[in-house]
């Protein structure tokens, strides 16, 4: 401990070194305690707490456990060891002397003399013994002028202490500083005025404007001294070899060589030899707003019902608010062509910080107040990234040092309150960042400054990995630390987010995403958040995706494991209509996964499954529900990317596996959606391959026309075949059509009406298309055997066919 007392001794001369000396008699008793830190700043080094508790623990030794404090230096350590003590010390009535919270806090934040004071009490609590203290004579400080502290040491000095260390709001920071500085002014004031010997009288004859010396009649002048001046010697200008011209362009070439005046300021026009120039006139940004505004909303009745005691794009602002008053779709308008094309109002705002932090608590209403979907809400955040990405196009770091100054202090309350409107936020937030990998990871350190909530950040940068278009090592490894600190927290909501993280991996890194699968298998087993699951469908299709290129591997198992497992006709019916989505782009190289594909389809209710089966839009559907973190789950077209012969296959065998069994009517409903589906489908793609398919369920299709709920369906099928085979297929030709369209001549009339009109409107189909003869022969078979066929639609056919 040798290096205690040479430490508590040698302190270097300054005005608060002598409150921080420890007296003799406590130097040598904290010797004796055998610390297991030597001491080498007496108030840093009791700051955190750390000490103060072993000291403690040589006293109380049951009840203080020293694995339970830290020795770090960071605030939140500091304040979790203190806090610990103070718990404890209230337990205690000895340590009532120490005074609590506020004797901890002056400790904690190195106030000078605090912790050599707490010491001194803690040393009379703990030995019961008075401590000798020798109080030092008054000494008056005369501090040279020079010598004393301007307003920016106050600042300095007071932000050192408890009252700025645990205030993170800048706006109260700011207040605090601007009073501390306006203190130190009026002190300065006061003193000009006291100090009469330094600063001269406050008189106001000095002020006085005295009139000019007139000179005197007789008065000689002054003797002025004879001074040679030389004669200016003005070139002159050869118009032989140099033109106006010439001039103009050697002006703009040495203009050039300076700081375009177009990308540093805005100015007004000055004409010089005919020859425009941009001044140094600077143009304010609400004088740039006020102006757009008026010429945006002349002639409008709500130019008159705004304040005119006010700025008007404030009263713009204002009116908005209100509602009522202008119509969301026409603000929207007005806020999204705010930003002109050229810049102007960018350059002003990246010279003026003040404008910008005044323009963004302006803006934020929009924000805040407006829905994902409304028009005010997507035009404010068209606005800033426009903003965002004029200002970093001219100044990037100048752009970054706006957003994380001014702009995110704004924006972090909302991505923590509004889920939803996360993406849309961090969108602004990479619009100011340059496309540098290195400001992306600034980026996120500024965002983890500012998000206090791990769950909440780690949410945002499960958006953020989707805004990247590129990535190196680093930055992939930052996100992937990210990613598994995610998946290790409770929170379903916040896994199912980093889930979504790992397709993501397969571009960059897939190692990373490889080693992700025993932990997919395990959520796949235990985890019940629907989220959870749909995301497990998600990563295990694109990892089967991405392993179906490479060598066959045990992981392309245990994915193709985990797809089993999920998606299965008992599964909800947003993850059953999730996986139908995503899974049938793997039907064609995976064929083990069609049987339970067609299960899935099946168990669908009847007004999904003609969702799904539809033909594609430009407007792909979307789930009906949101994510914990506001995603929106796509559902993209799946008829084009499935496979039409291998599913229509599996429905003729499954066909032929039930048919007779009770109940499956239902089933055949729904398998007939799906074969019509399938052929229309082949007919666009496959054209060569709807002979095989209908040889394949040709009896399956005939049995359908025989009831009111598939006829439909299968009489489409059948045109399908007809206009679309190759070689061309009659499909009124057969044993088993024959006998279909014979039970249906010969059944009651009433009963059989539906089901007869629909096949006439395919036989009229065919007549039309030149198979009139193969109508002919069929109608003419069926009027020689049915008893019933002059009472049928199909009469008539025959007749006009005659």
């Amino acid at each position: 401990m040798a290096s205690t007392a040479a430490a508590s001794t040698a302190q270097p001369p300054s005005a608060g070194s002598a409150s921080n000396k420890l007296n003799r008699e406590l130097l040598r008793w904290l010797q004796s305690l055998d610390l297991a830190y030597s001491l080498k700043n007496i108030k840093r080094d009791f700051s955190n707490g750390f000490l103060i508790a072993e000291i403690l623990s040589r006293y109380y030794d049951k009840d203080i456990s020293m694995h339970s404090f830290d020795n770090g230096i960071g605030l939140k350590v500091k304040k979790d060891n203190w806090d610990q003590l103070l718990k404890f010390m209230q337990k205690v009535p000895d340590l009532d002397p120490l005074g609590g919270k506020v004797a901890a806090d002056a400790v904690m934040h190195c106030e000078n003399g605090a912790a050599v004071v707490y010491l001194g009490k803690l040393y009379q609590c703990l030995t019961k013994r008075e401590l000798q203290t020798v109080q030092p004579r008054p000494v008056e400080e005369d501090i040279p002028p020079y010598a004393k502290p301007t307003g920016a040491t106050l600042i300095r000095e007071k932000m050192r202490g408890s009252d700025f260390a645990e205030t993170s709001d800048e706006l109260q920071i700011g207040q605090k500083t601007r009073s501390i500085n306006a203190r130190h002014e009026e002190a300065l004031q006061l003193e000009r005025i006291t100090d009469t010997d330094r600063f001269g009288p406050a008189s106001n004859e000095s002020k006085l404007v005295r009139g000019r010396k007139q000179k005197l009649v007789g008065e000689e002048s002054p003797v002025c001294t004879q001074a040679v001046v030389r004669e200016v010697q003005i070139k002159t200008l050869d118009d032989k070899n140099l033109n106006l011209a010439q001039l103009r362009a050697m002006r703009e070439a040495n203009a050039a060589m300076m700081p375009s005046s177009n990308n540093m300021e805005y100015g007004v026009e000055l004409e010089f030899d005919g020859v425009a120039e941009k001044g140094s006139v600077k143009r304010r940004a609400m004088d740039l707003l006020n102006e757009y505004i008026g010429r945006k909303l002349t002639g409008t009745s709500v130019l008159s019902q705004m304040d005119g005691r006010k700025d008007r794009f404030d009263g713009f602002m204002e009116a908005i608010a209100a509602g009522g008053i202008i119509h969301d779709r026409d603000a929207a308008d007005v806020l999204e062509n705010m930003v002109d094309p050229g810049g102007v109002l960018s350059n002003v705002l990246l010279e003026s910080p003040k404008d910008f932090f005044k323009l963004t608590g302006m803006l934020q209403p929009c924000l805040e107040d407006c829905g994902v979907e409304n028009s005010i809400f997507i035009a404010t955040v068209k606005l800033w990234t426009t903003m965002g990405t004029q200002c970093v196009k001219r100044d990037p770091n100048s752009a970054a040092l706006l957003m994380s100054d001014y702009a995110l202090p704004r924006l972090a309350p909302l991505l923590i309150l509004w889920p939803s409107k996360r993406h849309a936020l961090l969108s602004i937030v990479y619009s100011f960042s340059s496309p540098k990998l290195v400001a992306h990871i600034q980026v996120i350190k500024r965002l983890r400054e500012a998000l206090q909530s791990m769950s909440v950040f780690v949410g945002c940068l499960c958006i953020l990995v989707n805004l990247e278009t590129e990535m190196d090592e680093t930055l992939a490894d930052l996100y992937y630390y990210y990613c598994c600190t995610g998946l290790d927290m409770s929170c379903e909501k916040l896994r199912a987010s980093c889930l979504s993280m790992i397709p993501r991996f397969l571009s960059w890194n897939a190692k990373l995403a490889l080693d992700l699968i025993p932990r997919l298998s395990a959520y796949s087993t235990r985890s019940a958040w629907w989220e959870v699951k749909a995301q497990i469908i998600l990563v295990a299709t694109a990892l089967v995706q991405y392993l179906a290129s490479q060598p066959p591997c045990d992981q392309l198992e245990d994915c193709l494991t985990i797809l089993h497992h999920e998606f299965t006709p008992n599964g909800s019916i947003n993850i059953r209509r999730l996986g139908v989505a995503y899974i049938s782009p793997l039907l064609a190289h995976f064929q083990e996964l069609v049987p339970n594909y067609v299960d899935v389809l099946r168990s669908l209710p009847m007004h999904t499954l003609h969702e799904i089966v539809a033909p594609p839009t430009s407007h792909p559907a979307s789930l009906p529900l949101s994510g914990g973190s506001g995603q929106v789950y796509h559902l993209p077209p799946v008829r084009n990317t499935w496979d039409s012969l291998a599913i229509a296959k599996q429905l003729f065998l499954d066909y032929k596996e039930m048919k007779g069994e009770h109940g499956s009517g239902h089933h055949q409903n729904h398998s007939m959606i799906i074969l019509q589906a399938c052929f229309e489908q082949l007919a666009v793609d496959q054209p060569d391959q709807v002979n095989e398919l209908y040889g394949w369920t040709q009896s399956m299709v005939v049995d359908a026309l025989e009831e009111d709920h598939t006829c439909s369906h299968a009489v489409a099928i059948l045109s399908v075949v007809s206009f679309y085979s190759s070689p061309s297929i009659n499909v009124l030709q057969g044993e088993a059509i024959t006998s279909a369209l014979e039970r249906l001549c010969g059944g009651n009339t009433k009963e059989y009406l539906h089901r007869q009109e629909m096949v006439a409107k395919l036989l009229h189909q065919l007549v039309v298309s030149n198979q009139a003869k193969a109508v002919k022969e069929c109608l003419s078979r069926l009027k020689s055997n049915a008893r019933a066929f002059q009472d049928t639609p199909f009469a008539k056919i025959l007749q006009d066919i005659k």
